[in-house]
């Protein structure tokens, strides 16, 4: 499937991009993050998290074709 990976705050420095597309074979968030990691290994050591359809998704979580939003670790207040 065809994923565009929107990246958001530090990580657009860190991979000099806001957004890419990708294809993956991945059919969870776990799955999608560690594909992530390989595509980009100046983000191994990073904590990012992923989001579909305004909600953050992980682990066994399933994605589906489209936009996932890729966010570095924020707080609320």
């Amino acid at each position: 499937m065809e994923v565009q990976l929107i990246y958001h705050g530090k990580l657009t420095e860190v991979l000099k991009r806001a957004t890419e597309s990708v294809h993956t074979e991945a059919l969870t968030a776990a799955d999608l993050a560690s594909e992530v990691l390989t595509l980009h290994p100046t983000l191994v050591g990073n904590t990012f998290q992923l989001a579909q359809n305004n909600t953050i998704i992980s682990g066994h979580d399933p994605i589906a074709e489209g936009i996932v939003d890729v966010f570095p670790p924020f707080s609320g207040g």
